[in-house]
């Protein structure tokens, strides 16, 4: 069933519902779209040990370094909660989200930025100045925007008693809008949208502050205006991941190579740990002959000829 909503669009995901229109709708809550067992095992292991394990990582400052750490993290965490390695991306490789994202992009292979998989969104009530502004999150190449996969951890429901998310779009436009030029952001004072801008547009419509819980997904584009909605009573501390992928050709992302991973329905190619250390230790070099991890993904759909048919299993 797919219901239209005034400022987003909101789906439940069946085998056989249409896909929304993302490039049109800029927005999308895509409700049960994932294993809610496998992102609260997560979101348990990240909250249980990710202040400590962060503040680490963050005080690294070789960027190589830092990166084989996050990813030894991300493992851990997996180990941590009891789930095979890589579980969090295969679920969502497999899933209906990454079918909106496929069908936006045109193509069943897209790229996605790897080292955005292994950090965690926090979002702590004891430091509300940690939250985002209204933003963009940017474009890629000639002003393609971004697609960000938002998947929440912990607590269970997201943007009621837990601070979510907010959003302004402008459906069916792109648009790009000024830099404050006196931002109130601590962290986030550069990407800080026009104080003036977000008066303007919510003059017209108030934001669009989905509740989510986890097993949901939100899909938004990169020129999609958003930022932390702290509800009125929030009582607990919200983790999420942000996954980053953009549709572009091979010879678009040739040039940023060292950033981008493969995300396919049935396959993932990740980086080997040297060839992290090859990208980031010496840029220009020779890459490794075989730079990728192929990770499996199970369970994937089986699909009949024709975009998008997911084939019954029953």
């Amino acid at each position: 069933m797919f219901q239209q909503l005034a400022d987003g669009a909101r789906l439940a995901m069946s085998a056989t519902a249409t896909l929304p229109d993302l490039r049109s709708q800029k927005v999308v809550v895509l409700d049960r779209v994932l294993r809610r067992s496998i992102y609260e095992r997560y979101g348990r292991a990240v909250s249980a040990s990710h202040g400590r394990r962060r503040a680490e990582i963050k005080a690294e400052r070789n960027r190589v370094a830092k990166h084989l750490r996050h990813l030894a993290h991300f493992k851990a965490l997996h180990e941590s909660a009891g789930l095979p390695p890589f579980a969090i991306l295969t679920e969502f490789a497999a899933s209906r989200a990454f079918d909106v994202i496929a069908e936006y992009c045109g193509a069943e292979r897209v790229y996605a930025v790897w080292h955005k998989f292994l950090t965690v969104r926090p979002q702590r009530l004891s430091d509300p100045e940690g939250a985002l502004p209204f933003h963009q999150d940017g474009y890629f190449g000639q002003y393609e925007p971004f697609i960000r996969a938002w998947i929440p951890l912990a607590p269970r429901s997201i943007g009621d008693s837990s601070p979510g998310l907010q959003f302004l779009p402008e459906p069916g436009t792109l648009n790009w809008y000024p830099i404050d030029e006196a931002p109130t952001s601590r962290d986030y004072a550069g990407n800080e949208t026009s104080h003036s801008v977000i008066a303007e547009l919510q003059k017209a419509r108030p934001p669009f502050r989905p509740i989510v819980r986890t097993g949901d997904a939100i899909v938004f584009l990169g020129d999609c205006l958003h930022g932390t909605y702290v509800p009125p009573g929030a009582i607990h501390d919200r983790w999420a991941l942000e996954f980053t992928f953009i549709r572009a050709s091979d010879e678009v992302v040739r040039g940023f190579k060292r950033d981008y991973c493969m995300f396919g329905r049935d396959t993932i190619w990740w980086p080997k740990d040297e060839t992290i250390v090859a990208w980031y230790s010496n840029p220009q070099g020779t890459p490794p002959a075989d730079p990728f991890l192929r990770i499996d993904v199970p369970n994937a759909p089986k699909w009949l000829p024709g975009r998008w048919k997911r084939k019954s299993t029953s």
